[in-house]
């Protein structure tokens, strides 16, 4: 249940962990107190050491509500599509006219998106 707080409007994330974590089974309370420190508030001053903020920001990192409601990309796949794509990065000591070949390749990919896309085909 945890993961479906990433989508969860970021104002109701608390109360929605609040939430889930009254209701937990006993056994899983250690899991939600580690997800609630790195992911949700952080941890608390005590004595005096001063209160942290979360290691994974809400907003920044993991909320993934706006990302769904807008249809955007929720994962880094298409510039991981690119770089499996791109083949320089399986040779170790690549010359100079095998990243211009890349590169040429790249660019002959691209012109045919492009071509696709006022053609009226969906990439």
């Amino acid at each position: 249940m945890l993961l479906a707080l990433a989508f969860v409007p970021q104002a109701d994330v608390i109360s929605a962990f609040n939430e889930l974590r009254r209701e937990c089974p006993a056994e899983l309370h250690g899991v939600y107190d580690e997800f609630k420190e790195f992911f949700i508030i952080g941890r608390p001053a005590r004595g005096r050491r001063p209160a942290t903020r979360p290691r994974y920001s809400i907003s920044l990192l993991w909320n993934q509500y706006e990302t769904a409601i807008n249809k955007s990309h929720r994962t880094n796949n298409v510039s991981e599509g690119w770089h499996n794509r791109f083949r320089l990065v399986g040779k170790h000591h690549p010359d100079i006219y095998a990243a211009i070949g890349e590169i040429q390749k790249e660019q002959g990919y691209t012109e045919v998106c492009i071509t696709e896309l006022a053609m009226g085909e969906k990439g």
